[in-house]
Parts: C-alpha cells; sequence; structure tokens
C-alpha cells in the first residue's frame, strides 16, 4: 500500500517590513518623547542662562512646546534678584516663536512674541542709585564679550537690524517707578501697549505703534511709525503726540531746584523723518538727514513752543564722534511769562526761588559714581535760526501788557566740541526786533564756549528805539520815554573760567554811545571789571580792579519841571501843599510785583573812575538854563 501524498500547505513568508514600521514608529515616539523631555530641561535652563546675565533667577508655572512649530507658551513667568525681595517683572502670559536649533545650544532667538499682563518694578534708592538699571548695565559688557566680534576696522557698515522680530505684541505692560530719593517715596505707575512688526524684514516695511499712560502725571504718549533698513539705508517716518502731561506731578523734583509746578496740563505733537546711509568714507559711519516737522507744545493759555521745520543734515556720525553740516530752524516761537504772583514762568512751571534747607526734605539726587568715557566729539558748520519770534505776558500787570521779539535770523559757523580743539572760536550774528520797544538790532561777534578759558567779543547795536510796550511798567514808576529815535550801540568783550573751585571772570564795555537823533545822552569810552571770583562754597565776590572812563552824560529839567535823563522824565515836583492835596491817585495802581534782593558779600581791590562829563539842561528855569561838570574822577584802593 503506497503512502499518500503530504497534505499540509507551504508556510507563508514572513513580513518584516509590518515589524520595520512598527520599530520606526516606536523610536519615533521615543525620540518625540526624548526631545520633549529635552527641550522640558533645555527651556527653563536658556530662560535662566540669560536671566543670570542680570543677576536675576527665573520662574514660571507652567509651560507649553509645539516641537514642530516652535511654538512656547508660559504661563506667570517671574524674575526676582538672586540676593532674593520683591520681584522685579511678572509676566501672566507670554507667547512666542523660538529657534528649537538655537535652544539646542542654550540660545533664545525668538523670532514673534507676545506678553500680556506684564507687571514691572522699578526702585530708586535714596542715594540716586537704580539697582535694576544697574543690574543691566553690568551685564552689557558680559553679554558683548560672549559674542564674537565678525567686522573688521575697515569693514563697511551693515546698518541692518541686528536681530528680526517679524511681531512683538506687548499688551498691558505695567510698571511700578517707587522712587526713595524724594520724601515721602514718589509712586507713579505706568502703563504700555506696545506693536512692533517686520523688524528686520526685507520685503516687508518696518511698523511701530506705541502708547504709555503714566500715573499720576501724564495722560498719553503715542508713537506711530513706519520704515525700512538694509544694510546701507536706514528710513523712517516716524510721528508723536503727547496729551496731559501735568507739572504738578513733578514737584518733588523741581521744587528743590527753586521751581513751582503750576495747576495747568502740557500737549505737544510732531513729526520726524531720517533719511541714513552708509558713507563711504570714512569708514563705519553714517550720513543723511533728520527732518523735523510741525512741532509744537502747548497749555490752554499758551502757545509754549514751535517750530514749523527743524532740518539737520548729517555728514558722519558714528559711536565716537557727530559732525553735523547743517541745522536749520524755520518759523520758530517761544512763550515766557510772569504769573499774577510776579514769577517768571514757562510751560506752566514757575521759578519761585530755592526752599529755604530743611533736615526733613531731601533733595533728589544723583547717582555719585559715573563710568569713565572718551569724551563725544561733535561740531556743527552751520546752525541758523529763521523766522522766530518770542513773546512775553506779563499777568502781573493789570492789563496783561505783551512784548514780543522777531528774531529775523541768526547764524552761528563752526561750532566745535573736541578736547583736541578746545581754542576752536564760533562766529555768529544776529537780527532782531521787538514790537513797539526797538525797530531794529544786530550782534555780531565771536565766541569760545568750550576752551578752558571761555571768551566772547561782540558789537551790538539798536535803533528806532522808542518803548512804548513798557509804558504799564514806566507808569507803575512815574517815568515817561521821550525817546523818537533812540538809538545805542557798545562794543563788549570778556571771559569766563573755574580757578580753585571759585568762577573766574573778566568783563570789558567799550565805545558805548546811547542818543535820541541827534541829541547824545551818554557816551562812554571804557568800563572794565577785571579779575572777579564767585566763591561757591560761599557766594562772596572778590573783585581785583573796576576802572571806568567816561561817560559823558547829558541830564536836565523839562519845562513842567521833570527830571529828563537818558530820554526819560521823571515826576514833577511839587513843593506847595495845595498842589499835592489835589493830586488823586488812581483807583488801581499798576503793581511791578514783589522783589527780594540778597546781596552777597562783595570786595573790591581797585575802583578808578575818571574823564566823567556831565552837562545839565534845566528848561524850568530861564534864569539858570545850564551846568555842567567838564572833567571829573575817582580813584578808590
Amino acid at each position: 500500500m503506497s503512502e499518500s501524498p503530504s497534505t499540509s500547505q507551504p508556510e507563508k513568508p514572513r513580513k518584516p517590513w509590518r515589524r520595520r514600521i512598527i520599530r520606526i514608529l516606536a523610536a519615533m515616539m521615543v525620540i518625540v518623547l526624548a526631545l520633549r523631555l529635552l527641550f522640558a530641561i533645555l527651556l527653563p535652563v536658556a530662560i535662566n542662562r540669560v536671566a543670570g546675565l542680570y543677576d536675576l533667577n527665573a520662574s514660571y508655572e507652567r509651560s507649553e512646546l509645539n516641537l514642530m512649530s516652535g511654538d512656547a507658551g508660559l504661563w506667570h513667568l517671574k524674575f526676582t534678584p538672586k540676593t532674593g525681595g520683591e520681584p522685579i517683572a511678572e509676566v501672566g502670559y507670554v507667547r512666542g516663536n523660538i529657534s528649537l536649533l538655537a535652544l539646542l545650544r542654550l540660545r533664545l532667538d525668538v523670532w514673534r512674541a507676545e506678553a500680556d499682563g506684564v507687571q514691572l518694578l522699578v526702585e530708586r534708592n535714596a542715594d540716586g542709585s537704580i539697582p535694576l538699571l544697574e543690574k543691566f548695565l553690568k551685564a552689557v559688557p558680559a553679554t558683548a564679550s560672549n559674542q564674537p566680534s565678525t567686522s573688521k576696522p575697515n569693514e563697511p557698515l551693515n546698518l541692518s537690524a541686528p536681530i528680526r522680530i517679524d511681531a512683538l505684541r506687548l499688551q498691558n505692560v505695567a510698571a511700578t517707578l517707587r522712587d526713595h530719593s524724594v520724601s515721602p517715596t514718589l509712586e507713579t505707575r505706568t502703563r504700555l501697549n506696545l506693536r512692533l512688526s517686520d523688524l528686520g524684514s526685507p520685503t516687508r516695511p518696518t511698523s511701530l505703534d506705541m502708547s504709555l499712560w503714566v500715573d499720576p502725571g501724564l495722560d498719553l504718549i503715542r508713537v506711530e511709525g513706519v520704515g525700512k533698513n538694509t544694510a546701507e539705508v536706514i528710513e523712517a517716518d516716524l510721528s508723536f503726540v503727547m496729551r496731559g502731561l501735568t507739572p504738578e506731578a513733578l514737584r518733588p523734583y523741581l521744587q528743590p531746584l527753586g521751581l513751582s509746578p503750576t495747576e495747568t496740563v502740557v500737549a505737544a505733537r510732531g513729526g520726524l523723518k531720517v533719511r541714513l546711509k552708509r558713507n563711504a568714507a570714512p569708514a563705519r559711519s553714517v550720513g543723511g538727514t533728520l527732518e523735523f516737522s510741525d512741532l509744537w507744545l502747548r497749555t490752554p493759555t499758551d502757545r509754549v513752543a514751535e517750530a514749523k521745520s527743524m532740518k539737520v543734515n548729517i555728514d558722519a556720525a558714528d559711536l565716537t564722534s557727530a559732525h553735523i553740516g547743517n541745522i536749520v530752524v524755520d518759523g520758530g516761537h517761544v512763550t515766557f511769562s510772569r504769573s499774577s504772583s510776579g514769577n517768571l514762568a514757562f510751560a506752566g512751571i514757575e521759578l519761585a526761588g530755592a526752599p529755604a534747607p530743611s533736615q526733613t526734605t531731601s533733595r533728589p539726587s544723583l547717582p555719585t559714581s559715573q563710568p569713565a568715557a572718551t569724551p563725544f566729539v561733535w561740531s556743527v558748520r552751520e546752525l541758523k535760526v529763521m523766522n522766530a519770534d518770542a513773546l512775553f505776558a506779563d499777568r502781573a500787570i493789570g492789563g496783561e501788557p505783551t512784548i514780543a521779539a522777531q528774531l529775523s535770523e541768526l547764524v552761528a559757523t563752526n561750532i566745535v566740541f573736541d578736547p583736541a580743539k578746545p581754542n576752536a572760536s564760533v562766529n555768529f550774528t544776529a537780527a532782531a526786533s521787538v514790537k513797539d520797544v526797538i525797530g531794529s538790532a544786530t550782534m555780531k561777534g565771536t565766541a569760545m564756549p568750550f576752551a578752558p578759558s571761555k571768551r566772547f567779543e561782540f558789537e551790538v547795536s539798536a535803533t528806532d528805539i522808542c518803548p512804548r510796550a513798557a509804558e504799564p511798567y514806566l507808569n507803575a514808576l512815574g517815568i515817561e520815554s521821550t525817546l523818537k529815535q533812540g538809538s545805542a550801540a557798545a562794543k563788549v568783550s570778556g571771559d569766563l573760567s573755574t580757578i580753585g573751585g571759585a568762577v573766574a571772570a573778566n568783563l570789558s564795555v567799550r565805545d558805548a554811545v546811547y542818543r535820541d537823533g541827534d541829541h547824545e545822552f551818554a557816551n562812554l569810552k571804557s568800563a572794565e571789571i577785571q579779575g572777579v571770583r564767585i566763591d561757591d562754597a560761599t557766594g562772596a565776590i572778590h573783585v581785583e580792579r573796576i576802572g571806568i572812563i567816561g561817560p559823558s552824560i547829558a541830564a536836565g529839567r523839562d519845562a513842567s519841571g521833570r527830571a529828563a535823563v537818558f530820554g526819560f522824565a521823571g515826576p514833577v515836583q511839587r513843593t506847595a501843599a495845595a498842589n499835592v492835596a489835589s493830586v488823586k491817585p488812581p483807583a488801581t495802581q499798576p503793581s511791578l510785583g514783589t522783589f527780594s534782593l540778597d546781596l552777597p558779600r562783595i570786595q573790591i581791590d581797585q575802583f578808578t573812575w575818571k574823564d566823567i562829563r556831565v552837562s545839565y539842561d534845566d528848561q524850568s528855569m530861564p534864569d539858570i538854563r545850564s551846568a555842567g561838570i567838564s572833567d571829573a574822577g575817582i580813584e578808590l584802593k
């Protein structure tokens, strides 16, 4: 009997690809989990590494990280000093798009960031130091030293943005500013919203929108603008507006300086166009223009300051120097006033005089230690101011008289601040007028404002002097102007320096002439004040010599008996009691305000006055019309 054939089926081929897929998926899951764990460890390490540069610790309650997109979110992020204390910054929620490759190197490269509910605390100590600012300044050399320099001294300057930010959003950034340098401690709260887009984008313009509030003291500052930059060019158009600035909030800082804020509000606005480009030479410098337009500063009652346009042409500027071709200001205006209390005022701040020293009042101070730095060198080839005017409104006098001055042109050339050129001389000319006071005034001269011994020399002249706008002041003094075509001219020179902690000065006036038409009132050949020393500690004044040659003075009385000198006539001299009784005082008498003068101690070593000539013409006494002194002098030692 033969064996039956085997009925067993052949074994099916194995499918290794299924196991491979399972293994690959398992490996990927392990890698993802490992990466997730790794980045969860690296993220707080990287954040604390950056915070450590500023001597801070960083912590947060919860984090979220998308490994595919690099999108990260943090909740309740806090920064606290390593030495302990209150957190200086708290962020309720922050989200950003970060570079995962940079995170592997423990670096934070953020492409987009959004933050909401940011809380900052900035304190100023009683000695004027700001610990938070000092932390950042101390970290600057450390961060800079960690970055290898890739630029060469002669390599062209790169004007492109150092970082790229596609979108930065900060909402409700609240900062508490606590100043212990004033008594009582001043606490101010600020709030900021910021929107910055496309910084460093090669295709889209950068846009900026920032709003800031300060309580107390400021309702709003808003800055808006667009711009673009490449490696060779920076262009930007910016505008700003300020509303509701209350000088009263600055009282703790103004009062120790002798300034008193008033109950008013200040507003401002303006625009700025920036056009900068990289210079071919000198290397690593920029040139271009800054153009300000429609600038103004106002209070509810005054046009405090205005400028129709101001254009700055920059020849070359870098981190160590700035050389300006010219600055042109057109259409400027400024308003000063005198308050009803008799104090000079500007922009809601009065010059009230320094208060008496008090042991309970501390004066705001600045940090005593300043980092040494190389002096910044700058120069302006030409400064020109055109079509500017100034207004003085006196609210201490009945009727509120105003005096308006017009500056037709002011030109100053060769303004140089350079320790290597301390004696650089500035040349200047000016032409102005004062309505109903001076028809025309000119000034021309030179000055050395940055020399160790600051020198100046100029000639000044004025024509058509007729002070009709000053009548309220003259009436209050019982004086009347008789000038019709007054004129004056003089040459002035002097110097100012500091010797051994004391201010030292010399002053000279020569060829001073004052007349009305062809009638000469005074002619001064020279007046010199030499060797003036003002002690900074005591305020005492020491003068080595005062020497005067002249003047020739014409004085007298008019037909009504009023004293007449220098083109002004005094009150009528009456002797009869009936005449005195018949004069009725006006119902309201103008007042010039109350002035107090505390003279310092003055010592004069030598005083010489010679060649004094006085002519006296009395038209009220026909029998004795004239008298005079032909030559007189005095000398004191």
